[in-house]
């Protein structure tokens, strides 16, 4: 299996068309664009294999977390698109697996400290919301 996998397009900043690859699955894996409009744009791409779409933490700025979600896999019902959030997705054989990967508040040392310094300077504890609360996201939203 032929896989397409485009990462970090960032489309809210400039214009950027998928090219014709000889693949069988595109995967756009994260920070596609903000919001819902990452999808629309890929389903103005034109694209006739199945795209699986992985939200990266981008898409959720001015936007709202977890609800966009299920927006989005709303909106690709009927389409080659799958949009996948601690989802799966096979063909051909072959399974996908995919979910929006958040900071490691572990990685270094004490996740406290870690989550302290995350929402104080982070752009992803500004810039989403909780769709739950409707207040700020926090770090502690994120830990899985």
């Amino acid at each position: 299996m032929n896989l397409h996998v485009l990462s970090d397009l960032h489309v809210e900043f400039g214009d950027f068309s998928v090219p014709d690859v000889d693949a069988d699955v595109v995967v756009l894996a994260g920070d596609t664009h903000v919001g819902i409009r990452g999808l629309r744009w890929v389903l103005d791409q034109g694209i006739k294999i199945p795209v699986i779409y992985v939200l990266g933490n981008h898409e959720f700025y001015r936007d709202k977390f977890p609800g966009l979600i299920d927006e989005m896999k709303k909106e690709v019902e009927g389409t080659n698109v799958w949009v996948l959030e601690n989802d799966m997705f096979e063909i051909g054989g072959f399974r996908f697996f995919g979910c929006t990967l958040w900071t490691d508040m572990a990685l270094l040392g004490d996740p406290g400290v870690a989550m302290a310094v995350a929402g104080d300077r982070m752009n992803d504890y500004r810039l989403i919301r909780n769709s739950k609360t409707y207040g700020r996201l926090r770090p502690i939203d994120t830990v899985a």
